[in-house]
């Protein structure tokens, strides 16, 4: 095996089992997290994990004898259609990647600018956005690739296996350039907003949104090298500058994948409900049990219901799970969460959280808290025993 192709699946083995981890994780919150949140990120992962597949298919493995075989019949008479599918999609997916790297910006830029209307654009619009955003991409793809024609010609002089386009590449190229810059401008508008928000207004950002948004800012920074050095790669093999072609041809492998493994990677590096979720599995996997204490209350778009349970010696004292809210206040070494109902405390050197219902006996507590907010986590959440 090629030393180039021992390096890429060195680190590429690993990272694609992490992403498998990581949808695992996304799927078991599909309760807590928002519909349109799990689509796009359920999307975008298929594509990218396809993406990787195909990078290999299609260019890393024809270096490999062993995958010889499938070149040769490739260009067996009768399968030239299959030939040219093949082709096809190695060129769409520079497509569709952008179109889901898009489609999270977009969620992640309405829910940190525009968080009154982010829930009720994407019940209404999502699926009209997500089907737009693709049609298009779609359709550039097969106005200027269609029909890609091409033979894979054995090079003794490489040993390998070359493809040699039967029809012009330029508008093809064209067409990338002219749908990447567009593309690169209005995320990096979109990414710049959200991180300026995130910055001035840290202290009322929901941790979970924060989280998000942050994955968001990486994804886009992996789109933006990408797409950069695709424009540059476009630019040389249209001016026939083959020196130019070939030495941004050396890293585009690794910045392709940095783009389809690289949210894995930023999910689980960025603390979140993604990353606890799938520490959760792995340590239920070999057996161990996971616990950790948490620094601010995380809640879904919807304010649903989310469960999280207490460390033993703590439930030992008859603490209970709480229901996830999203106005709290944070007063030196605890949370104080108040609504209509109920009262919500974390202590922060406890391992979850608490709920408690609103009752004769805690409402005259509840409005001395909430007015002072000067009472020990403890004090305040011994009101929240079990009965």
């Amino acid at each position: 095996m090629a030393l180039i192709n021992i390096i890429m699946a060195s680190y590429g083995v690993p990272i694609f089992a992490t992403y498998i981890l990581v949808v695992i994780s996304v799927i078991a919150l599909r309760k807590e997290l928002s519909s349109s949140f799990l689509w796009i990120y359920l999307i975008m992962a298929g594509v990218n994990l396809t993406t990787y597949f195909s990078t290999w298919w299609t260019h890393r493995l024809r270096s490999e004898p062993f995958w010889f075989w499938y070149y040769e019949w490739s260009m067996l008479p009768g399968v030239e259609l299959w030939r040219t599918i093949h082709q096809f999609l190695a060129s769409y997916f520079f497509y569709a990647q952008n179109s889901c790297a898009f489609m999270f910006t977009a969620n992640r830029f309405t829910s940190i600018v525009f968080p009154g209307r982010h829930q009720d654009f994407w019940r209404r619009f999502h699926w009209r956005l997500q089907g737009f955003i693709h049609i298009i991409s779609f359709g550039i793809c097969v106005a200027t690739r269609w029909p890609s024609k091409a033979n894979f010609v054995y090079s003794t002089a490489t040993e390998a296996y070359l493809t040699v386009p039967l029809v012009s590449t330029v508008p093809y190229l064209i067409g990338m350039m002219s749908y990447g810059i567009p593309m690169l401008l209005i995320c990096s508008v979109a990414n710049s907003m959200c991180i300026y928000r995130l910055v001035k207004f840290t202290k009322l950002q929901n941790r979970k949104e924060f989280s998000f948004s942050l994955i968001s800012v990486c994804i886009f920074i992996t789109q933006a090298i990408n797409i950069c050095l695709v424009i540059v790669s476009a630019s040389c093999t249209i001016g026939t500058n083959s020196a130019c072609s070939i030495a941004v041809s050396t890293y585009t492998p690794f910045t392709s994948d940095f783009l389809s493994l690289g949210p894995a990677v930023y999910t689980m590096l960025v603390p979140g409900p993604i990353r606890r979720q799938a520490f959760k599995i792995l340590y239920k996997t070999i057996g161990k049990s996971y616990s950790s204490s948490f620094v601010a209350p995380n809640c879904d778009d919807h304010g649903g219901r989310t469960l999280f349970k207490l460390r033993p010696k703590d439930a030992e004292k008859g603490f209970v799970a709480f229901v996830c809210e999203h106005n709290f206040v944070k007063e030196k070494d605890h949370w104080l969460l108040y609504s209509r109902r109920l009262l919500r405390l974390k202590h922060t050197m406890m391992g979850g959280k608490i709920t408690c219902g609103l009752n004769s006996r805690l409402e005259s507590s509840l409005d001395w808290a909430h007015s002072l907010m000067r009472s020990k986590a403890e004090e305040m959440m011994r009101l929240c025993r079990e009965e």
